[in-house]
Order: C-alpha cells, then structure tokens, then sequence
C-alpha cells in the first residue's frame, strides 16, 4: 500500500515577510529596551538629586531648631539677634553714623 503524502509548497516569498516581521519586532523591542533603560538612569538621577536636597534640608532644618532652642533659653542671646539684625538700641543709646560707607556697612550688618 502507497502513503499518501501531500506536497507542501511554500512560496519564496512566504520566508521573507516572516523574516521581515522578526525583524520589525526585534527593532521595536530593542527600541523599547533602550527607551525604558534611559527612563531608568534619569530617573536615578533626579531620585539622588531629590535624597541630597532632603539630607541639606535635614540639617537646615537641625540648625534652625538649635537656633529657635539658644533664643529661648538665652535672653543675652535673643537681645544680640535683635540688635544685629532688626538695629534695635536701648533706651539712652545713641548710634553715630560717620559716613555712607559706614551707613552701608552698618545697614549689612542689620540684616
């Protein structure tokens, strides 16, 4: 008894555009690596930028508390920040200005 075997014919062509779809896909993944990689770095990077701003606001944040801690519990302390920076005399005191220079010199010292 003979087998029957079918003749399987495939086009020329047929390979190609598989080939060609491989091709696309294989594009367009790599394409997709390569923009979800660069997403990842830059994301990184503003995620360390974001740790140091908030580690320099910690000890911003630690110095002013020890600042706010002095002022309260030193009124010798409170009356120079007063001074020094709003210009404020006591009673009978008197300020003598000699020049602009020295006007300036004295304003920067205010603030």
């Amino acid at each position: 008894m003979a087998v029957y075997r079918p003749k399987i014919i495939l086009k020329a062509g047929y390979r190609r555009k598989r080939r060609n779809i491989k091709l696309i896909i294989l594009r367009v993944l790599f394409l997709l690596f390569f923009v979800c990689i660069s997403g990842y770095f830059a994301m990184s990077l503003l995620v360390e930028h974001e740790i140091k701003e908030i580690k320099e606001l910690k000890y911003g944040n630690q110095y002013l508390r020890k600042k706010i801690a002095t002022l309260r519990n030193n009124p010798k302390e409170y009356e120079k920040e007063v001074r020094r920076r709003l210009g404020y005399i006591k009673e009978g005191e008197k300020i003598v200005i000699y020049s602009e220079r020295s006007l300036r010199k004295y304003k920067e010292v205010a603030r």
